[in-house]
């Protein structure tokens, strides 16, 4: 493992890749449209250049699937939604596609090293990057999306021992005993209770006032300080490694009962639940 190294495995907007450049690490961004990787590499020429970002346009699949093309379904209103996985549907409408390259995480893995940290999230395939991970050689901390609880019984699998699950609509980490309304913000929880068309219109009116408002801000280990915006994953590791993520490391089994409530309410609620979570995983 090389403790100067970061994995961005779906770079978009390079929100992260920033963060992790802003603490002096080296960086393979792994990104599937095309048209991000550009943007990117204009964004961090000189990152690029320095040997410290490494750009790659490439689809994540799992082993069998590797060395192939994949159609990337394309939301060009919302490329955060763009996915290798399944049908237009699972990019809520995507217009456009284009066919991508793939790659293995074990590929990856093998030609740039194992990293410190494996942030992962794109759309539907984070568990492929779940399933990937060796045990006898994994990266000290990993984030994924949290879009099957079954993830988190793969990472135990992996040898991972503590988790957290962060709240990203606010960078706020779960506890035993957070109730999910009670811990909404007062226009969150006036919004569960509304119609799904209602819903769906105030949530692009607040994403859009939002895109240049910083969820969280908090101090870097240099004593700076760095804002994470609507984009950003947020910060990982332990408090003088990455920043730390909010709130405490839990067991799976403290993660089981701090997650429930939510999963219920999500559940009552529908497509509709305005938040999403990531979890992290460390040894």
């Amino acid at each position: 493992m090389r403790d100067d190294l970061v994995f961005d495995i779906g770079m978009y907007d390079g929100a992260d890749t920033a963060y992790y450049l802003r603490l002096g690490l080296r960086v393979v961004a792994v990104e599937a449209d095309p048209e991000l990787c550009e943007l990117g590499r204009v964004r961090f020429s000189d990152a690029i250049a320095g040997g410290r970002l490494t750009i790659v346009h490439r689809a994540i699949v799992g082993d069998a699937e590797a060395n192939r093309t994949v159609t990337l379904w394309v939301n060009p209103n919302n490329r955060e939604w763009n996915t290798a996985a399944g049908t237009p549907a699972a990019s809520r409408h995507a217009t456009g596609r284009v066919d991508v390259p793939t790659i293995s995480l074990v590929s990856l893995f093998a030609e740039h090293g194992v990293p410190l940290y494996l942030k992962v999230d794109i759309e539907g395939m984070d568990r492929v990057c779940a399933e990937a991970i060796d045990p006898g050689d994994r990266p000290r901390f990993v984030s994924l999306e949290l879009c099957d609880e079954e993830i988190v019984n793969v990472l135990a699998g992996k040898g991972y021992r503590r988790f957290k699950c962060i709240r990203q609509a606010d960078l706020v980490g779960l506890r035993e005993g957070m109730i999910p309304l009670e811990s909404l913000s007062p226009v969150s929880r006036w919004l569960v209770r509304r119609p799904a068309s209602l819903k769906r219109k105030v949530v692009r009116l607040v994403r859009g006032k939002e895109a240049a408002r910083a969820k969280k801000i908090v101090r870097l280990p240099d004593g700076g300080e760095w804002m994470f915006g609507r984009t950003s994953s947020g910060a990982f590791g332990e408090a003088g490694c990455g920043g730390g993520a909010d709130g405490p490391w839990m067991s799976i089994e403290e993660f089981g009962r701090a997650w429930r409530p939510w999963r219920e309410a999500m559940e009552r609620v529908g497509e509709s639940w305005p938040h999403w979570f990531d979890i992290h995983a460390a040894e």
